[in-house]
């Protein structure tokens, strides 16, 4: 992804993997990654969305927006969330997918 005429190119990447059944404010996970100056990514365990995990994810990309965050949103399976997550990545867990993600990435990620 580029960076446009007067955006600042982020810091780092947050990355909240977000469980079915997660009811985590994602208006706050967004605040933080400006406060950072982070991209944010999204991952939703699961296919299809539950209604939880859409409503969070259109919660946080309307922040997102509003705050000038850069926001990606990504449906994947238990097993790709490690395909999705890079050293150095800031990783946090909500809802059910705390206990799977520990399981599934790499130490140190």
């Amino acid at each position: 992804m580029g960076t446009l005429v007067g955006e600042t190119a982020p810091t780092g990447t947050s990355v909240t993997i977000l469980g079915p059944h997660a009811s985590s404010d994602l208006a706050t996970v967004v605040r933080v990654a400006a406060a950072r100056g982070d991209e944010l990514v999204i991952i939703s365990v699961g296919y299809p969305p539950t209604p939880r995990q859409q409503a969070g994810v259109a919660t946080a990309i309307d922040h997102a927006i509003r705050l000038g965050v850069r926001c990606q949103a990504i449906v994947a399976s238990a097993e790709e969330i490690g395909a999705n997550v890079f050293p150095g990545d800031r990783v946090a867990a909500m809802g059910d997918s705390g206990s799977l993600a520990s399981r599934l990435l790499p130490a140190g990620r």
